[in-house]
């Protein structure tokens, strides 16, 4: 049965557009208005894209299912019934059609409906207020502002703005539809340096990417891209996970198989080797709306800034009419500083990019 959902314009449910969801209403206290009366009809009606078969009803609850439509778009399907004692009545569900396939774009917004719903109810309701009182925007051009906010400040971050995997080379199909639509993205091998393997070093790799979730392995392939000689165990493995340190620290389990750095280094004859450190990791932010709220807020500030700049708004402009003046001053940059405080910070706080990335420091 579908999810069904409530909010001030009553229910409302999200469906696949592949999908063939059964939807039920119960009339219980619409009944009971009038004791002893019962369901005597119970119809559909809807959009034409949509296909409504097998109504019923059982007991007080009438049920339909439901199937078709266009991705990312709105229908109401309405339930007409009428009692045995010749009372007659109506409800809504307002049902919006989705892709699954592409909902999940947003590493931060999983749910696009409900997303779209409360920037509409909050953030556009404000701007409304405020500067742009006849604004009107569609769900798609809404969820791709919201989209290039998420990917300006993840640059700006340098990290996975959700749990990332990351290949050394490029996955095959099996090991994609693994991940059960996990993001993923190849990180190119690292190199081997003799000096971090030599006497009483026994490693030390900082991952591109942090902060550092996990390590799925880690191993040597040498001397083609194709040929494992070392791949370390998993309780070698040390990490810093927030700044992405990885150490090897030999333990008894599996000790014969590699004395590592020492093999290594006599291997090499003390060159560098390029690309032969294959890792496979996860990285980036996790539990962001509990540890990261503030990042939420600075997405959904820039998207509606982004939207504020494709409306070309003036810097200033006055509006007259029946004699009263009203002045109207737009400056964008400032919406930017505000977006820009939470990032990077003011004064004595550094941002989220302190946070996640540790106190920056300069050498003169």
């Amino acid at each position: 049965m579908a999810q069904l959902n409530s909010d001030t314009n009553g229910l409302w449910a999200q469906q696949d557009k592949d999908a063939f969801l059964d939807y039920s209403i119960d009339w219980a206290d619409w009944l009971a208005l009038s004791p002893g009366d019962t369901i005597n009809t119970s119809t559909w009606s809807t959009d034409p894209a949509l296909t409504l078969t097998s109504p019923g009803v059982v007991g007080s609850v009438s049920t339909v299912w439901v199937q078709g439509g266009v991705a990312w778009t709105w229908y109401a399907i309405t339930n007409t019934v009428v009692s045995n004692q010749g009372r007659r009545d109506q409800r809504t569900i307002r049902i919006q059609v989705v892709d699954e396939a592409v909902s999940s774009s947003s590493a931060l917004f999983p749910n696009r409906a409900l997303t779209i719903a409360k920037m509409r109810r909050d953030r556009l309701t404000l701007l409304a207020a405020s500067i742009m009182p006849d604004v009107q925007v569609s769900d798609d051009y809404l969820w791709d502002k919201l989209l290039a906010a998420e990917a300006s400040i993840s640059h700006q971050l340098r990290v996975p703005l959700a749990p990332t995997r990351f290949f050394a080379a490029d996955p095959s199909q099996a090991q994609i539809d693994a991940l059960n639509g996990q993001p993923w993205a190849v990180d190119a091998p690292y190199d081997y340096n003799p000096a971090d393997w030599y006497g009483d070093k026994w490693g030390y790799i900082v991952t591109r990417q942090k902060p550092l979730q996990s390590v799925i392995g880690m191993k040597f392939v040498y001397p083609s891209p194709a040929q494992t000689i070392v791949d370390v165990p998993a309780d070698w493995i040390r990490m810093d996970k927030k700044y992405g340190h990885i150490q090897i620290v030999p333990t008894g389990t599996a000790y014969q198989t590699l004395l590592g750095g020492l093999f290594m280094s006599n291997l090499s004859g003390g060159r560098t080797l390029p690309f032969t450190v294959h890792l496979d990791y996860v990285a980036g932010l996790a539990n962001v709306a509990r540890e990261f709220p503030d990042l939420l807020d600075a997405v959904q500030k820039l998207a509606v800034t982004k939207l504020v700049e494709d409306g070309f708004m003036p810097q200033s402009g006055s509006v007259s009419a029946d004699g009263l003046s009203q002045s109207l001053s737009v400056d964008v940059g400032k919406y930017h500083d505000v977006v820009d405080g939470i990032i990077n910070g003011t004064g004595s706080n550094g941002g989220l990019v302190a946070r996640i990335h540790g106190i920056r420091a300069m050498v003169m």
